[in-house]
């Protein structure tokens, strides 16, 4: 299916920019105002532009609530226990994307919709503006790559929980120097 570049207004006014798959640019317009978006203008994507990152849809609409650090720790540690015990990827999503918090949640349902489309794990991961690193992809690839996801998954929690112990060791270092340059000051 071809990707469309499009800029829309959403229901309080805000310029939403993305990228949709559709069959046609009046087939994407549909869609976009069945998610309450009007539509400015929809062109053809380049073909340099499907390969970056893009928003999904439902994540374009109003505010956009971060995903937290710990939300990717549990999303990779479930992912690969459900992967482990032999759950078809679709449907270990969207058992996750039940019992997610809703900016996960929303994470999951567009990275769920592209691999439905016909995009590779990797690319539909790249696809959800910027959640997740580039290490993250790249690793995901290899996977897919390799056929061993599961591995991959459980060795991307153990980098995430390694990388929150450090930043929480960081922290905690930092906190008695900034507590006596307060004082100084």
């Amino acid at each position: 299916m071809p990707a469309f570049s499009y800029s829309a207004r959403n229901g309080s006014g805000q310029l939403v920019r993305g990228l949709a798959d559709g069959a046609s640019a009046s087939a994407v317009a549909d869609q976009l105002l069945g998610t309450g978006l009007t539509p400015l203008d929809i062109k053809t994507a380049a073909l340099g532009e499907t390969d970056k990152p893009a928003f999904s849809m439902s994540m374009n609409i109003g505010p956009k609530p971060k995903v937290k650090h710990d939300d990717l720790l549990l999303f990779s540690r479930q992912l690969y226990s459900l992967l482990k015990a032999g759950i078809p990827l679709t449907r270990a999503l969207s058992g996750l994307q039940e019992s997610a918090e809703p900016a996960m949640a929303a994470v999951i349902q567009g990275t769920r919709e592209s691999l439905e489309s016909g995009h590779e794990l990797g690319t539909s991961l790249a696809r959800q503006g910027g959640v997740f690193s580039h290490f993250y992809i790249a690793m995901v690839r290899v996977g897919e790559l390799t056929g061993r996801l599961d591995e991959v998954f459980i060795r991307l929690f153990h980098h995430l929980a390694f990388e929150k112990l450090m930043r929480e060791q960081v922290r905690s270092a930092l906190r008695y120097p900034s507590f006596v340059v307060v004082v100084m000051l």
